[in-house]
């Protein structure tokens, strides 16, 4: 008696299929999301207050463009 391995190899290469679908739609997906999120920009409101939840949060914008941006000193009014 002979057992086909074929259900075996053809279930294989469905999942791998899966997997590589799976893998492409992910990676389109970040690279859309990366390409819209670098279209946003926001108005300036000329206020360095800026409403939070429960108070406003004190905003300074310093130094060169590229730099990296810190937060930090929110002072509740």
């Amino acid at each position: 008696m002979t057992v086909s391995l074929r259900p075996v190899r053809r279930r294989r290469r469905l999942l791998i299929a899966l997997a590589v679908l799976l893998l492409v739609v992910v990676a389109g997906s970040l690279l859309v999301n990366a390409e819209l999120v670098t279209r946003q920009s926001a108005e300036a409101t000329g206020n360095p207050t800026l409403p939070f939840d429960g108070g406003n949060i004190y905003v300074r914008q310093d130094g060169p463009s590229d730099a990296p941006a810190l937060f930090g000193g929110v002072t509740f009014l």
